[in-house]
């Protein structure tokens, strides 16, 4: 049932942001019986419209939903389900987000019911923008033309194009707000991969996102103790490995700078 609410969600409203055609208004919101969302936000879904690197002939839209903050400079938080294949919604609508769908929404099939959620991460360290991004396609609403194959090295090549696309071009207000990215399970393969992108190509005293990156924070499939990893799985922990190897060496990947890393 989740998935049939969100198809609703790409309406049209006057908003500030650069993507006034993707805003989603309390009243539009199927199930939601207030005018306004808590604290002021405003939500953003819609599609992220990038070509998939190193295959120029592949189209992919990559859906997001972005809950914007009331204080344009407030930190972006983005949130990575993991799988892969996991639906970001998840996320939005059962774990973090500002909403929540739970036993009490179903009363029937025609009378859904949509909930503030008072324990949301858009509340957390005085109040954060929210990003959730279905990726890769064709997670969730995520989609390419033709159908693309990932593994996970290419997945981070887009991962980082598609983020390119959403600060460059369609929200370039919040590219000099502080960015973090997060995310559980599989997600312990597909954020330390997209840090590892971004620490490769940027420059010393980069300050704008995503090259702008504080910080990352990943639960299930990494575990960190006293700031050394501790293996879980092979494939999951791999890649962060590597990444921290290369710090507790001495040795610095090109622009490399202070990135924290936070279990969750």
């Amino acid at each position: 049932m989740l998935l049939h609410l969100l198809p609703l969600l790409v309406l049209s409203r006057t908003a500030t942001a650069a993507v006034t055609a993707d805003e989603v208004d309390g009243p539009s919101l199927p199930g939601y019986r207030s005018k306004f969302y808590p604290e002021g936000t405003r939500h953003y879904s819609g599609y992220i419209r990038t070509y998939y690197p190193g295959r120029e002939k592949v189209k992919v839209y990559t859906h997001y939903h972005l809950v914007l903050h009331a204080d344009p400079t407030a930190p972006v938080l983005q949130w990575q389900q993991g799988g892969p294949g996991g639906s970001s919604l998840l996320g939005l609508f059962t774990e973090n987000g500002p909403l929540t769908l739970n036993d009490a929404s179903w009363k029937s099939d025609d009378a859904l019911e949509v909930f503030d959620n008072p324990h949301t991460w858009a509340n957390a360290g005085g109040g954060v923008s929210l990003l959730y991004i279905e990726h890769p396609a064709p997670t969730g609403f995520s989609y390419c033309e033709p159908a693309c194959v990932h593994d996970d090295d290419s997945q981070a090549d887009l991962h980082l194009a598609i983020l390119d696309e959403f600060f460059g071009k369609m929200y370039p207000e919040l590219r000099k707000n502080r960015y973090v990215i997060s995310g559980e399970s599989y997600a312990g393969v597909l954020v330390p991969t997209l840090a590892e992108r971004i620490l490769k190509r940027r420059s010393p005293g980069a300050d704008v996102a995503p090259d702008s990156l504080e910080g990352f924070a990943s639960r299930t499939c990494v575990k960190i103790k006293f700031r050394r990893p501790t293996p879980s799985t092979r494939r999951c922990d791999g890649h962060l490995n590597s990444l921290l190897d290369s710090t507790q060496a001495g040795q610095r990947l090109p622009g490399q700078q202070s990135v924290h890393l936070y279990s969750l």
